[in-house]
């Protein structure tokens, strides 16, 4: 039987703001903005769709260096095979360091594996410490070409090592 995937991505921002100045009754008004972007993504291979996952923790990125991350073949899957998308759904990336100026910049690379998040190769994120990266994009989502667009570079241009979490969710058809 082959392996399924079920994925529910849980994003909200809630920021309650109140004013420095009481209003007639005494009480200092409050504002409330918030934003819900969660999402679930069934098991299948069209449009709006999810049937494969790959995710590491506590991946590390030396000082000055880049991890250059070829999302087409080349990464293993839980259950056996390689992680082997047609099309890319989502990518979360959690910098795990917290120390100042510890920051990954990702994009960039050589061959990257899209530019529907980036624009163009030479565009990039950069995700600073205790940051998160979410990318979601199930309708249109971005197409890795094997051995010409399917590198994602994490650089780190600091003096520390930094670790974090990556998980990215595609579709093989």
């Amino acid at each position: 039987m082959p392996t399924t995937v079920a994925t529910s991505i849980k994003a909200s921002v809630q920021v309650t703001e109140v004013s420095g100045t009481a209003s007639v009754g005494g009480a200092a008004p409050v504002a409330t903005h918030f934003f819900d972007a969660s999402q679930d993504i069934a098991n299948g291979t069209t449009s709006g769709l999810a049937d494969l996952v790959w995710s590491q923790s506590g991946r590390v990125v030396n000082n000055g260096a880049n991890d250059d991350i070829d999302v087409s073949g080349a990464l293993a899957v839980t259950f056996g095979g390689n992680f082997t998308p047609v099309r890319i759904v989502g990518l979360y990336i959690k910098n795990r360091t917290t120390l100042t100026g510890n920051k990954l910049v990702v994009g960039n690379g050589a061959n990257p594996f899209f530019s529907g998040l980036f624009g163009t190769g030479a565009h990039v994120i950069t995700v600073g410490p205790g940051g998160s990266l979410l990318w979601t994009s199930q309708v249109d989502p971005a197409t890795p070409a094997g051995g010409t667009g399917d590198i994602l570079r994490i650089n780190n241009p600091g003096s520390a090592p930094i670790t974090y979490d990556i998980l990215i969710v595609g579709r093989s058809a």
